[in-house]
């Protein structure tokens, strides 16, 4: 075989590996999430999730936003900041909880956003977790950052 026709093959092949790839990183959509028992569910061992609810564990442990008003002003003021974030989508929001899915530019990963109202405490809980892999660069506590940051004066006093 000619080395130029194998070159080709050889990319070819390499191309239809990755394409296959990419194509399944965006992973299925966790059925455990939600609110059990007023707790969103724990962050796994691996790096790539953050909590406000993840006491035991410094590396996934985010502060919870205050809100002042009544929870379906606090709950439409995240939604707002949801929707306006790039690559996002709410899959899910009912009574003091909203669920959301942000995907990566590029690989188009999946990661699951949650957030619950803590009514008694006026505080709003979130975790933040990806789908897949392990890693995830610390882009799930950027995003959470960023967001606190957005949400702390449109929530607060």
């Amino acid at each position: 075989m000619p080395k130029l026709v194998y070159e080709r093959r050889i990319s070819f092949c390499s191309l239809l590996f990755a394409i296959s790839l990419l194509a399944g990183c965006g992973g299925t959509p966790p059925k455990d999430l939600g609110v059990e028992d007023e707790q969103l569910k724990p962050c796994p061992s691996t790096p790539n999730c953050v909590s406000t609810r993840a006491d035991a564990n410094v590396r996934h442990r985010m502060e919870p936003i205050a809100y002042s008003g009544n929870s379906e002003e606090a709950m439409e003021t995240i939604a707002t900041a949801v929707e306006g974030s790039e690559r996002a989508g709410i899959t899910h929001r009912g009574d003091g909880y909203l669920r959301a899915a942000f995907t990566s530019r590029v690989f188009r990963f999946v990661d699951d956003v949650e957030f619950t109202l803590d009514e008694k405490e006026k505080l709003v809980h979130f975790r933040s977790a990806s789908r897949l892999g392990s890693s995830d660069m610390g882009v799930n506590r950027d995003r959470m950052t960023a967001l606190s940051k957005e949400l702390k004066p449109k929530l607060g006093d």
